[in-house]
């Protein structure tokens, strides 16, 4: 066989697999657990993320995709890329906003066979939910992101008004001279 009678195989694999991992899911679980539960809960703790078909279609590949890597070792999950340009220091806020253990408070909620359940694959998804998340969030339109703004920005002049506090104290030294003999 070909590499790319190969590759076609794997491609229908994959598509037969996540065809019936769906299936599996009671009808309207996906929009369910994404409109009722997982918007009000970033709302909640300030947060709002990009939404739209692209968005719901990626929530369910990135879970399906835990249940395909749990029963083929030869594969990761990867994530899509940021929809932000949130940074380390913007998403440890995000973290400190929404600690973990609320996480699993709202993911015991929604449980579902191999969705944040306690099999290989929903534990696999409930220590990954959090960062998928912080991908697709619209930090733009977030209150908890525009908090952490003001927050830096005020920090910034803090540490500007200090800086240029002490450049002056030693342009004004500097410029008046040292008159101290030895």
């Amino acid at each position: 066989m070909n590499f790319s009678c190969a590759n076609v195989l794997v491609r229908r694999e994959k598509r037969e697999s996540f065809e019936w991992w769906v299936n599996e899911l009671p009808e309207d679980w996906v929009k369910d657990f994404i409109n009722l539960g997982l918007r009000p809960f970033l709302k909640k703790h300030g947060y709002i993320f990009h939404y739209g078909d692209k968005i719901y279609k990626q929530f369910l590949y990135w879970a399906w995709s835990h249940a395909f890597v749990t029963n083929n070792k030869n594969y990761v999950v990867r994530h899509h890329e940021q929809l932000h340009l949130g940074g380390h220091d913007e998403h440890d806020w995000f973290c400190y906003k929404i600690p973990f253990d609320v996480w699993e408070d709202f993911m015991d909620e929604w449980t579902e066979l191999e969705w944040l359940d306690e099999s290989d694959v929903g534990v696999r998804q409930r220590a990954d939910l959090q960062s998928f998340v912080w991908n697709i969030l619209d930090l733009t339109n977030s209150p908890s992101h525009h908090h952490w703004n003001e927050m830096t920005e005020y920090q910034n002049e803090d540490s500007d008004k200090e800086n240029n506090k002490k450049e002056h104290e030693v342009e004004l030294q500097a410029f008046a001279g040292d008159r101290r003999t030895h």
